[in-house]
Parts: C-alpha cells; structure tokens; sequence
C-alpha cells in the first residue's frame, strides 16, 4: 500500500495541545461506612449522576504540542471509516468529499 494513492489532508494550521487538568470535586453521601461511601460516588459517577466535568480546574499543564498527522481518504471494508491518519492493510483509496476542500493527491493529478 503506496501512501501517494491516497488523497490527504495535511490539516494546515492544526495543531494537537494535550492538556493534563486537576480538579477537586466534594461529594456529601450518606453510608455506612468510608468503603459504602466510596462505592456510592463511584457508582453515581460512573452512571453520569455527578458532574464530575464541570467544575473549576485547581490546575492545568501543557504537556505537549504537535503538528496533527495527515488524515487519509479511505474506505475501510466492513466498516463506515471514511478517513484515518494511520493507513492499515485493506483500506482502499477514495475521492474526497465536497466538505474536504484541503484534501489532494500527492504527486500531483488525481
């Protein structure tokens, strides 16, 4: 699998931040005992019942910044994947859509 086959977008002027964020949430529940009371919260939080995204950041690094990778034209059998920046054995080239205007063939003509 030749990468120049594949129409691309190299993505300009995107760049991809990662981001480590600390927060500190308080959550009052009644239990039996600290184990009970753990067990609740993490029950709570793992059905959505807490909002554990919304509140304030005690604090937040930049850990990293990159130049995001091309993302591909591809078909992927058996799947509805229509674009990847890691080709995989199987993926066929595609055409662009009409809303991948940054999307061109290496090389040149398509």
């Amino acid at each position: 699998m030749n990468p120049a086959d594949f129409y691309r977008d190299d993505r300009p002027g995107e760049y991809e931040v990662q981001i480590e964020v600390r927060a500190t949430v308080y959550e009052t529940v009644t239990a039996d005992s600290p184990e009970a009371a753990r067990l609740k919260v993490m029950e709570s939080i793992d059905k959505n019942e807490i909002d554990i995204y919304g509140h304030d950041i005690d604090e937040a690094m930049i850990l990293s910044c990159r130049k995001t990778p091309p993302m591909f034209c591809i078909t992927r059998p058996g799947t509805t994947i229509t674009g990847t920046s890691r080709l995989q054995p199987g993926d066929e080239p595609r055409l662009p859509k009409e809303h991948e205007r940054n999307a061109y063939k290496p090389g040149g003509a398509a």
